[in-house]
């Protein structure tokens, strides 16, 4: 199993494995603002402070893809169906 940590507002996401006690960096294009798994489809959502939400490929630790929105989320939380929530976008719940 993987644990995925940031430290807010940092553009590295560090990822340690358990099982090969190996660690690695991902590096995002702003800051780190909070992060989300969704464990079923092997999914880490990180939403950026830039304004975007990455979504990495928990399998090879790769950016997806990258989302823009209108803010910044602070808060992120995904569901137990794969659904992610950004609960509060400048006052407006966004969900992907």
């Amino acid at each position: 199993s993987k644990i995925y940590l940031s430290i807010y507002g940092n553009n590295d996401i560090l990822i340690l494995d358990s099982r090969s006690a190996i660690s690695s960096t991902v590096s995002m294009s702003a800051g780190v603002t909070s992060l989300a798994l969704d464990a079923a489809r092997s999914r880490v959502y990180a939403p950026l402070a830039n304004g975007s939400l990455a979504i990495l490929d928990g399998k090879n630790n790769q950016v997806l893809e990258a989302v823009a929105f209108n803010g910044t989320a602070h808060l992120l939380a995904a569901d137990r169906n794969g659904s992610v929530f950004l609960p509060a976008i400048r006052g407006a719940p966004l969900s992907t």
